[in-house]
This record gives C-alpha cells, structure tokens and sequence, in this order.
C-alpha cells in the first residue's frame, strides 16, 4: 500500500501562560497546570497539500516525533482536528487567544474538534520517539476534501490533570505518514482500444 510522508509546513506552541504571544516553534511544549502554579500549553500542526490517487482512501496515518523532554510521570494525550472554521489559523502568529494577529480563535487555546478526537490513555512522557495512531482524523479530513489536495490541522493537548505534566516535542522530528488502499487495477481488455491504427494495421511486403 503506497504511503505518503510529509513534514508540517506550520508548527506553534499555544501557551496560556502568554496568551498573546506566540509560543516556540522548534521546541513546543504540551502541558497541563497543577492549578496554582502553571498554565497548560498545546501544540499545534499543519500539514498541507496531502494528495491521493484516483480512488485511493486513507487506511492508517501515524504522527511521529521525538521528545527532547517529559516530566513527571503518564498523561493522557488527546488529539484533535481544528475545527473547520478556524484551520486559517497563521502558524507564525498564532497564540492561545488568537489564530492571527488580532483574530481570535473560535475557542481559546487552538479551538480543538472535540467531535474528532482521539485519546491516548497514560501515555509515559520521555526523552524519547512517539508514534500517534491518527487515522480517525485523517480520513474525516480526506472525506471533507471531497477527493482534492487537502491539508491537515492538528491539535495536541494533555486532558486535564491535577498535577504538572509536560511533554517538549523537537519539532525538526514531527513527520505524518499517510498510507492509502491500492489504486483498482485497470480492466482487463481496455489496453486495445489505445493501441494507435498505425500498429494494428501495418502493410505487410507485397499487399
């Protein structure tokens, strides 16, 4: 089955802690507050232009990348689509309260879709590689496209925890691999009908 790579042409921390600035863009942190002392910060994802063949459909995607850092034991990352209305979001102004300078999000902190969603239940954060199974969201985005080039708007955030969790993702190392059915086969026979006449009827020596 053909599988497309691609890296993200937009990445930003949303970082509650500075609403209206926009957060790191090589290292972007996910994290949750403890209530008192710390604000929770989201990450945010574009990957543009995905294209299909003809008929082809998502079967599997997965979002990788490494950690340079986590902190404090699991957490349940959750991943979202952005909503529909707000995926014009500028991934170079993009903070917690606006998608871009002076336009606010929908919802703070990046609008996630929580009708697309996918959870991953005590997750161990590390210095480590992370593999997210994010087909749900890939093919509900494939079957918004209607068949055309398409882009894919990500949200990562930690459920709500009652004490700090932290997870600094190395954005150099986010990539999404899309795989997709293999294109049906051509029907048998049709090859004739594009073999040029100049082929199928060549004079012969002496006619």
């Amino acid at each position: 089955m053909p599988t497309v790579t691609k890296e993200p042409t937009g990445i930003r921390e949303l970082n509650q802690n500075a609403p209206d600035t926009p957060g790191s863009a090589t290292l972007p942190s996910i994290a949750t507050g403890d209530g008192a002392k710390t604000f929770a910060r989201r990450v945010a994802m574009r990957f543009s232009n995905i294209k299909a063949g003809v008929n082809q459909t998502v079967t599997g995607a997965v979002l990788k990348f490494s950690a340079s850092a986590g902190l404090n034991g699991p957490a349940d990352i959750l991943a979202n689509r952005i909503v529909a209305t707000d995926q014009d979001w500028d991934p170079t102004q993009a903070t917690w309260n606006s998608k871009d300078f002076g336009i606010a999000w929908g919802t703070a902190g990046g609008s996630p879709d929580a009708t697309v969603q996918i959870e991953y239940p005590s997750t161990i954060l590390a210095a480590r590689s992370y593999a997210l199974d994010v087909t749900a969201i890939a093919v509900d985005v494939q079957n918004q496209a209607k068949g055309v080039p398409y882009q894919m708007d990500l949200l990562l955030r930690f459920e709500a925890s009652s004490g700090l969790r932290v997870l600094t993702v190395t954005a150099a190392t986010v990539v999404l691999q899309v795989t997709y059915d293999a294109i049906p086969p051509t029907s048998r026979g049709s090859a004739a009908s594009f073999i040029p006449a100049a082929t199928r009827w060549r004079r012969r020596d002496g006619d």
